[in-house]
């Protein structure tokens, strides 16, 4: 999101002291230079003027922070957007979004640069993962699989009481997604999973429950105007995240370890 726009959305102009005049005139100024050219690059570039003028203490300063990394991600610079952000969660007031996005956004130098996507893990680059990773990656890493059939993108997951498990994929710009779409089975024991969608500030909305049989496949085609919200209110409807979770720890009483095999996932 472009910062000018971020500004104008996100705050209020400020009722009350607290908010020193001349951060507000710095963001004001930011939006009027951006009025004027919309790139990403110009973003950014505002963003560090308005940055240049406000103190770390300043209840601004996260929050320009923030948007300096959404420019930055605009612009592919994924070190660069997660730097921003990680500036942003530690400032002396936070922000939140901010968390929310290195929570988990630990591959954002790899994101899907657009949609519609196809991907069917047979490209030449052996680690070509459609940018999918685990979120908590001290569990093992997705893989690819050569089958009969070509090759799979591998989940090796273990079914514990009252766990879940996910894989992400970031998305450079916010999309509007229509499908979500792919071919899934499992290894050991049927499975359960679920698509979500996050905006890049903790608002998403979410699939119903498919059911994974063990060893054959199973077509999955999710339209994202059934997608329910995961709470009341704030999905922006661009999605920033695509969340794929395992929630059969949660709605299975079979235990132990398990692969989930994915293939031919389309985002459209």
């Amino acid at each position: 999101m472009a910062c000018w726009l971020a500004a104008a959305m996100a705050f209020p102009l400020p009722s009350a002291a607290g908010d020193s005049e001349r951060s507000w005139e710095s963001l004001y100024d930011a939006r009027l230079a951006q009025a004027v050219d919309g790139t990403p690059a110009a973003s950014a570039m505002y963003c560090e003027e308005v940055l240049d003028d406000l103190s770390p203490s300043d209840t601004l300063f996260g929050k320009a922070w923030y948007f300096l990394g959404q420019a930055r991600a605009e612009q592919g610079d994924g070190q660069g957007a997660a730097d921003a952000w990680e500036r942003a969660a530690n400032a002396a007031v936070p922000s939140l979004s901010a968390h929310a996005i290195l929570a988990r956004f630990e591959e954002i130098g790899q994101p899907i640069a657009s949609v519609p996507r196809v991907c069917d893990f047979d490209g030449p680059a052996d680690d070509d993962l459609c940018a999918l990773h685990r979120v908590w990656t001290r569990k093992g890493a997705p893989r690819l699989v050569a089958t009969g059939e070509g090759r799979v993108l591998v989940w090796p997951t273990e079914v514990k009481p009252a766990a879940a498990d996910a894989l992400e994929a970031v998305f450079r710009h916010p999309e509007a997604l229509r499908t979500v779409a792919f071919r899934i089975r499992a290894s050991a024991i049927v499975s359960y999973v679920r698509v979500a969608l996050d905006d890049g500030t903790g608002a998403r909305v979410q699939s119903e429950v498919v059911q994974v049989p063990r060893d054959e496949w199973a077509s999955a085609e999710l339209s994202v105007r059934e997608f329910r919200p995961a709470e009341v209110g704030g999905w922006s409807a661009q999605a920033r995240l695509l969340r794929i979770e395992d929630l059969t720890g949660l709605l299975s009483e079979d235990r132990g370890p398990n692969e989930l095999w994915i293939d031919d996932l389309e985002l459209r």
